[in-house]
C-alpha cells in the first residue's frame, strides 16, 4: 500500500499533537519543551529523511551519468542500449545512406511532401519528352524525313 506525502505528514502531525503537545506543552518550561520537541521530531522524521536523501542521491547519480553521455537528464537507458555498447561492429556508409533514405520527413506536411514528389515526377517526365522529341527530330533529319508533327502538317 502506497502512502501519499499528505497522509504521512498528517500522521506525523497527529503523533505530534497526541504524544507531544497535549501531554507536555502546557506544563513543561518553554526551553525544555522546545528541546523535547526537537528530539522527538528528529526521531520521527529521520527515517523518512534518510530514505528521501538516498533516493535523491541515486537520482543525482543517474542524471550525472546521462549528462556524461550527452543525453537528457530524465533519459532512462533501455536494455538494447546496454547491448549496443557491448557489440562491436562498424556501420558502413551504405547502411547510413539506406537509413537516411528511408527516414520519413517529419518537418513537412504529408500533402506538401506529395506535391514536391509530383513536381519532381513532372520535371522528370518533361525531360524525358524533350529527349524523345529531340531524338525523333534527329532521326528524322538523318533519314531524310520531316521532323514536323501531324499538327504542323495540317
Amino acid at each position: 500500500m502506497k502512502i501519499s506525502q499528505e497522509t504521512r505528514s498528517t500522521t506525523f502531525n497527529l503523533i505530534e499533537i497526541t504524544l507531544l503537545i497535549a501531554p507536555f506543552e502546557w506544563w513543561l518550561p518553554r526551553k525544555l519543551y522546545a528541546k523535547l520537541n526537537d528530539v522527538i521530531m528528529g526521531i520521527i522524521y529521520s527515517p523518512i529523511l534518510l530514505v528521501t536523501a538516498s533516493l535523491e542521491v541515486r537520482e543525482a547519480r543517474r542524471i550525472r551519468w546521462n549528462r556524461r553521455r550527452g543525453e537528457e537528464d530524465d533519459d532512462d537507458v533501455q536494455e538494447w542500449e546496454h547491448a549496443a555498447e557491448e557489440v562491436d561492429f562498424a556501420i558502413d556508409d551504405s547502411w547510413k545512406q539506406t537509413v537516411q533514405d528511408t527516414t520519413p520527413n517529419v518537418t513537412m506536411d504529408s500533402c506538401t511532401l506529395e506535391v514536391v514528389q509530383l513536381k519532381e515526377q513532372i520535371r522528370e517526365l518533361t525531360e524525358m519528352v524533350r529527349l524523345l522529341t529531340e531524338d525523333k527530330a534527329t532521326k528524322g533529319t538523318l533519314y531524310g524525313g520531316s521532323s514536323s508533327t501531324i499538327l504542323e502538317r495540317e
